[in-house]
């Protein structure tokens, strides 16, 4: 999903393809312009690179949302960091942006949060103490939204750009602990059982 070059060129091989003036078409459409506005800022940068091999953090929670969050440093800064599988793109909060004096690169129309363009920037690290994910590409967006579940406003909400990079992720609920590794595991999990499709 951060494959800037060859997803630019699906992007333009979708509207190349595209037919039809319908309501529907023209929304997906919109869609993929987005995305594809979205990877332009970022030709020719290295992003979310993964430094470290594993990481376990503390202060490990889950919000009403279904959004995983625990402790971390984002540039160098102590703060709350989410994970979550729904979205695509990463966000970071505005007070994020203030205080690492972060620089927009760019602003794009995002699905589902309204018809004004947005600021995109890159963050440079969030480093899980072990574990370092740099040049993470993000949406700036107001995240006080998830203040109640999480008890502060989380400072980056990690989208599936950036999970997909991740060798996996284990979470340990009854413990509070969040274990990430960059590399994949080469086997399934003590007591793991394989199923079809499982919702959690």
């Amino acid at each position: 999903t951060l494959e800037v070059d060859k997803g630019i060129a699906v992007a333009d091989d979708v509207f190349l393809g595209a037919a039809g003036d319908d309501e529907a078409t023209l929304a997906v459409l919109d869609v993929i312009r987005a995305y594809s506005d979205f990877l332009k800022l970022f030709q020719g940068k290295s992003l979310v690179e993964i430094e470290g091999e594993s990481a376990t953090v503390n202060d490990f929670g889950i919000d009403y949302n279904g959004v995983k969050h625990a402790f971390a440093l984002v540039g160098g800064e102590p703060a709350r960091v989410g994970l979550s599988e729904v979205q695509i793109e990463s966000r970071v909060s505005l007070e994020a942006v203030e205080q690492l004096k972060l620089v927009s690169l760019g602003k794009i129309k995002v699905f589902g949060l309204g018809d004004e363009p947005v600021d995109v920037v890159l963050v440079p690290e969030v480093d899980f103490q072990g574990l370092k994910i740099k040049n993470i590409p993000a949406i700036v967006q107001d995240l006080s939204f998830y203040e109640t579940g999480m008890g502060e406003i989380p400072a980056v909400i990690l989208g599936h750009q950036v999970l997909h990079r991740i060798g996996s992720v284990v979470a340990d609920f009854p413990g509070n602990k969040l274990t990430l590794t960059k590399a994949a595991p080469s086997a399934a999990p003590a007591g793991a059982a394989e199923l079809p499709l499982l919702m959690l």
